[in-house]
């Protein structure tokens, strides 16, 4: 039984962390579209402001790619739960 419930604690992280990930992503797209000009071009203020504007992209990017590990511990959250679960049925 604990199998099930370590399932429901990947899976509930997953879609927690899948949510928070579409919400920065949002956030930073609408920025991108705020700072564009009518030539397609970033514009900043100063360099800090264009350094962070950078910082963000690249931590948004690695999130991507730790989603990737988050997607394969919701898959191994299903197996848990089909594997505790699957031989009540038989």
């Amino acid at each position: 039984m604990e199998n099930v419930l370590i399932g429901l604690a990947l899976i509930a992280f997953s879609v927690w962390y899948f949510r928070h990930l579409t919400r920065r992503d949002r956030a930073f797209r609408k920025s991108r579209f705020e700072r564009t000009n009518t030539h397609g071009v970033l514009e900043f203020e100063n360099y800090e402001e264009a350094r962070r504007f950078e910082v963000e992209e690249a931590k948004i990017g690695a999130l991507y790619r730790l989603g990737v590990g988050v997607g394969i511990a919701m898959l191994v959250g299903v197996v848990f739960i089909i594997a505790t679960v699957g031989p009540l049925f038989e």
